[in-house]
C-alpha cells in the first residue's frame, strides 16, 4: 500500500513540475477539434485501405474486411465527436469576415463528409458479410468519394488562417 502511494506521489510530482514549467493546459473546443481530427482521418483512411486490400487479395479478404469494419465504425464515431467539437467551438460563428466564410465552407464540407461516412457505416452494418464483388466494388467507389471529401475538408480546415 505504501509502495503504491509512493508511486502515485512520484507521478503527481512529475505533473506538478510540468505544470510549473509549461502552465496548466487550457484547451478550447476548437483546439480539441483540431487534435481529434487527425485520428478520425487516420482511422477512416485505414478503413479505405483495408477495403482496397480486401478487393485485391480475394482469398484473405475476410480479415481485411473485418479490420475495415471496426476501423470505419470507430472512425465515424470519432468523426461525429470531431464535428461536434468544431461546430460548437467555432470562434467565428455569426461573424462577417473572410475567416467566417472559410469556416462556413469547412463546416459544409464536414457535413458532406459526415453524411458519406454515415451512409457507408449504415451500409456496412446492414450488409456486412453479405455483399458480392459488384456491391463491394460500388462500396469501394463510394468509399473513395468519402476519402476525397475528408481530404478536402481537412485541407480546408488546415488553411482557414491562410
Amino acid at each position: 500500500m505504501a509502495r503504491e502511494q509512493k508511486g502515485r506521489d512520484r507521478v503527481m510530482s512529475l505533473f506538478q513540475q510540468l505544470f510549473e514549467l509549461f502552465g496548466r493546459p487550457e484547451w478550447s473546443l476548437i483546439e480539441a477539434h483540431q487534435a481529434s481530427t487527425h485520428l478520425s482521418i487516420g482511422l477512416l483512411l485505414g478503413a479505405v485501405g483495408f477495403d482496397a486490400a480486401a478487393l485485391l487479395f480475394s482469398p484473405k479478404r475476410a480479415i481485411w474486411r473485418e479490420a475495415a469494419f471496426w476501423m470505419q465504425l470507430a472512425g465515424f464515431g470519432l468523426l461525429l465527436v470531431t464535428f461536434g467539437l468544431g461546430y460548437f467551438g467555432n470562434p467565428f460563428a455569426g461573424k462577417q469576415s473572410e475567416l467566417a466564410q472559410k469556416t462556413e465552407w469547412h463546416k459544409n464540407f464536414g457535413l458532406v463528409t459526415l453524411g458519406v461516412f454515415g451512409l457507408l457505416c449504415a451500409w456496412r452494418v446492414a450488409r456486412f458479410r453479405k455483399w458480392g464483388r459488384i456491391e463491394g466494388s460500388v462500396f469501394a467507389f463510394v468509399n473513395a468519394f468519402g476519402l476525397a471529401a475528408i481530404t478536402l475538408t481537412g485541407w480546408m480546415g488546415g488553411h482557414i488562417y491562410d
